[in-house]
């Protein structure tokens, strides 16, 4: 496995649940699903979230939201957001810089396609910890575009040293930091673009293609959390907090012990829209009984009569009940 610098407990906890882990949709309105990003995901892993590539918005669509994106204003001030960032971006870092122009057409890539991102393992070591961990980027048509834009970073890359390697009968490209030891690898498999962490990353995902969706991977996607689901997110938390505890030591040890993070097990999201406007659904596993300041969970869940406050015209609310004595007793302990 490819050796990286180490991370605090709190740094890669927090990177497990960021982003589209929050529920926060990419690809919306949702297109079609790729299985393929399905089968490829790890029988057991720490993190991984998929979402689909954005469908042209409907403007008939019973949906608010895809309504809204469909105004004819919403696409021209996205249009011109886009000009505006190239803007910054170039001067910021000079007209001149090539990979500063690619940055947002790859980011635009990354949005418009289904795509998938996991993080097998990570295990502590002496000089930092290992990983494996790929990303992945369904292109369909687009995929000669985006060679050329890997093709000309490859061409940035100078006197980064690289090597040649065939997977699978498909050609990629593999280099080593020498400060980390990591390997990386990256290159495409059809029309699939494959950057992999880790020496055999990419070996194994082609491998698992063509078996059955994980366990995991289908019981979230068999719950039908959302109507039109954008992005699906998983995180086995109870690893990731034992990985944490076991890099950070003692000092890791206790805030686990005094947040209560022992007794969290799996974070499951699904976002996307359903028939009126956006959704997410979010889970968080408990196994026990909550401890430390989670103890703050353990309360009776909202009723309408505590949202019934809020108005009716509201374009954003929140809503939560806790007690806060227990909020206070836990950071007492």
């Amino acid at each position: 496995m490819a050796m990286v610098p180490m991370i605090g407990f709190m740094e890669l906890l927090i990177f497990m649940v960021s982003g589209v882990g929050l529920g926060i949709p990419l690809g919306v309105p949702p297109g079609p699903q790729d299985p393929y990003l399905f089968a490829i995901a790890p029988d057991q892993c720490l993190y991984y979230t998929t979402w689909t590539g954005i469908a042209e918005p409907d403007a008939n669509s019973d949906n608010s939201v895809e309504q809204l994106m469909a105004e004819p204003e919403v696409q021209q001030f996205l249009v011109e957001a886009e000009k505006q960032i190239r803007v910054w971006m170039a001067q910021a870092n000079g007209p001149g810089n090539a990979a500063v122009q690619l940055a947002p057409d790859i980011f635009k890539q990354l949005l418009r396609h289904p795509a998938a991102v996991f993080v097998e393992k990570v295990q502590p070591a002496p000089n930092g910890i290992t990983a494996e961990a790929a990303l992945v980027l369904s292109l369909g048509d687009d995929a000669d575009d985006f060679r050329d834009m890997v093709a000309t970073i490859e061409d940035l890359m100078g006197e980064v040293p690289t090597e040649r390697v065939q997977i699978a009968g498909s050609p990629f490209l593999t280099t080593t930091i020498p400060q980390s030891g990591m390997s990386v690898t990256w290159g495409f498999k059809d029309s699939y673009f494959m950057l992999g962490v880790g020496d055999a990353t990419i070996q194994n995902m082609l491998e698992r293609g063509s078996t059955p969706v994980p366990t995991w991977l289908e019981a979230l996607r068999d719950q039908e959390l959302v109507d039109r689901p954008a992005t699906y997110t998983y995180a086995d938390l109870k690893s990731v907090i034992a990985i944490s505890a076991a890099a950070g030591g003692p000092e890791a040890e206790n805030v686990i012990a005094a947040l209560g993070l022992n007794a969290i097990s799996k974070y499951t999201s699904v976002a996307g829209l359903d028939k009126e406007g956006f959704v997410s659904r979010t889970k968080v596993g408990l196994e026990g009984r909550a401890t430390g300041l989670l103890k703050i969970l353990r309360t009776d869940g909202l009723v309408k009569s505590d949202i019934a406050s809020i108005p009716h015209d509201s374009i954003v609310a929140a809503a939560a009940r806790f007690d806060a004595s227990k909020v206070l007793d836990g950071w007492l302990e």
